[in-house]
């Protein structure tokens, strides 16, 4: 009867074992943030987006001051980039002035300078490892 608790107990653990070794670790990100709009309860939707382009990922945090730190997924991907905005009136939507300009608070991985339009993906891509702390300045 031990022998075969002990296979079970073996046998279950080399199981899980093997499982975890299978599956990419699950690494995040540290994500600074400044620049909001100090607005009560505001939302920060967050899209993440891979050296191809291809959107990976869509996050909404609650924000409230100033600032804001929080983590994200990779995913399994290393260069990613990132853009944001505070959506200050609740509405979901990134609102936009009779020019097409953004009004509500925008940002970019990398901070790049904006001219006439979003940047190029080439632009705002980073290397990105558990270690990453990518700061943001909002817009």
């Amino acid at each position: 009867m031990k022998k075969t608790t002990t296979f079970i107990l073996f046998t279950f653990f080399g199981l899980q074992l093997a499982h975890a070794q299978e599956s990419p670790a699950m690494d995040s990100i540290t994500v600074e943030v400044s620049g909001l709009k100090k607005v009560a309860d505001s939302k920060l939707h967050v899209a993440m987006v891979n050296a191809e382009g291809k959107e990976i990922g869509n996050y909404t945090e609650t924000v409230s001051g100033n600032t804001h730190q929080f983590k994200m997924p990779l995913n399994g991907e290393r260069r990613i980039a990132l853009r944001m905005f505070q959506d200050v009136d609740g509405n979901g939507e990134m609102n936009r002035s009779a020019f097409g300009m953004p009004s509500e608070p925008f940002g970019f991985s990398n901070n790049p300078e904006i001219n006439f339009g979003p940047p190029s993906l080439k632009e705002m891509l980073v290397d990105a490892s558990a270690e990453t702390t990518l700061k943001i300045i909002m817009q």
